[in-house]
C-alpha cells in the first residue's frame, strides 16, 4: 500500500519569503486560488504570481467538501459550466502527474417522493438537452446499479427512483490541492501560508496593495489581547499615553450606543489627566466596568504589531 500513497506534501512545495512585489496576488492557496495558480502558469505563462494563505495550504473548504465531482445541474449556465469543469478534471490526473484517486464511478440522487420524481425528471431532460449523460432509472435500475441499496417498498422512505451521471465520480480534494501547489511551485509560483491578508489598497479600480499579518504577528497579537484581557495594563507613567490611546480606540470602535461615546471618552480623558489611578490601580476592574456597563464588547491589545504590505504591479 505504502508504494502508491502519494509523495508526502512536506516535499512538494516551498515555503519561500515573499517579494516585495508581484505581477498577481491571490488570496487563498484552496482549490480556486490554487488552481487559479495552475492556470496562470501553464495556460497564460504568469508566473510572478504569490498565493497568500491565512492557514495552511488546502485546509479550508478544499479539506471538508463533498469531494462529489459531476455536472448533471438543471440550469443550462449550470450544466455548462459544471460539463466543461468536469472535461478539465477527466484530464488533470495526467495533466499534473499525479494520482489523486479520481474515480469516474456515477452519483446518484435518489427521489423519496412523487415531487422529487418530478423535478428530477425535469432536470434529466434538461441535461439531455445540454447533451449531458444523465439518465432517469427505476427502483430496479438503481439496485443493478449499486447492489447494496435497498429498495423495498417496506420501508419508511421507498425509492422511487433516480438521476444518474455516469461520468460523475469523486475525487481526494486534498490531494489535488497537494497536485496543483506542486505544479504551482514548480513553475516559480510562491505559496506564502500562516499569512493573513488583512486589506486591499484599491485605486481607479486596480488592487495596488495587500496589507497582511503572519502567523507570528497573529500571535504575538493574540498574546496581547490575553494580556489586557488578564489584567496586565500599563502601570507606568510612560505607558499611559499608549493606554489610555488603546482605550479611546476600544471605545470609538466598540460602543454599542455611540451616543454614549463623547460621555465615556470624557471619562476617561478625565481619569487619564488625574493620574489614570482607574487603569493603574485596578486594570481589570476597568475592563470588567466597561463591559458590565455595555461598552466594551472586546478588548483589542495596544501596540499589535503592524501588518505588512506587498504591492501588485499590475
Amino acid at each position: 500500500m505504502a508504494e502508491i500513497l502519494p509523495q508526502h506534501p512536506e516535499f512538494l512545495w516551498n515555503n519561500p519569503e515573499p517579494k516585495s512585489s508581484y505581477d498577481v496576488i491571490i488570496v487563498g492557496a484552496g482549490g480556486h486560488g490554487l488552481a487559479t495558480a495552475h492556470y496562470l502558469a501553464s495556460r497564460h505563462d504568469i508566473t510572478n504570481v504569490a498565493v497568500i494563505e491565512k492557514g495552511w495550504l488546502g485546509g479550508g473548504n478544499m479539506a471538508r467538501n463533498t469531494t462529489i465531482i459531476r455536472s448533471n445541474y438543471l440550469w443550462d449556465e449550470s450544466a455548462n459550466i459544471y460539463d466543461t469543469s468536469l472535461k478539465l478534471w477527466e484530464e488533470l490526473p495526467e495533466e499534473l502527474d499525479y494520482d489523486f484517486l479520481f474515480s469516474q464511478r456515477g452519483v446518484l440522487n435518489l427521489a423519496h417522493h412523487v415531487s422529487e420524481v418530478r423535478d428530477s425528471k425535469r432536470r434529466v431532460n434538461a441535461n439531455r438537452l445540454n447533451g449531458l449523460d444523465s439518465e432517469w432509472l427505476e427502483p430496479d435500475e438503481v439496485k443493478e446499479v449499486c447492489p447494496i441499496i435497498n429498495t423495498s417498498d417496506n420501508i419508511r422512505y421507498p425509492i422511487m427512483g433516480s438521476t444518474y451521471q455516469p461520468r460523475a465520480g469523486i475525487a481526494k480534494h486534498d490531494h489535488v490541492a497537494w497536485a496543483l501547489a506542486r505544479s504551482a511551485n514548480n513553475a516559480g509560483i510562491d505559496i506564502i501560508q500562516n499569512t493573513e491578508v488583512t486589506d486591499i489598497l484599491v485605486e481607479g479600480g486596480k488592487a495596488l496593495q495587500t496589507d497582511h499579518r503572519s502567523g507570528e504577528d497573529r500571535e504575538a497579537g493574540d498574546d496581547a489581547d490575553r494580556a489586557a484581557d488578564n489584567g496586565e495594563c500599563a502601570s507606568t507613567e510612560a505607558d499611559l499615553g499608549e493606554q489610555a490611546e488603546y482605550f479611546l480606540h476600544v471605545l470609538a470602535q466598540r460602543l454599542r450606543n455611540p451616543a454614549q461615546c463623547a460621555e465615556v471618552e470624557g471619562e476617561l480623558i478625565a481619569q487619564i489627566l488625574e493620574g489614570a489611578q482607574w487603569l493603574v490601580d485596578d486594570p481589570l476592574g476597568a475592563v470588567a466596568d466597561l463591559r458590565r456597563r455595555g461598552h466594551l464588547v472586546t478588548t483589542p491589545s495596544p501596540g499589535r504589531p503592524a501588518g505588512k504590505s506587498w504591492s501588485a504591479q499590475n
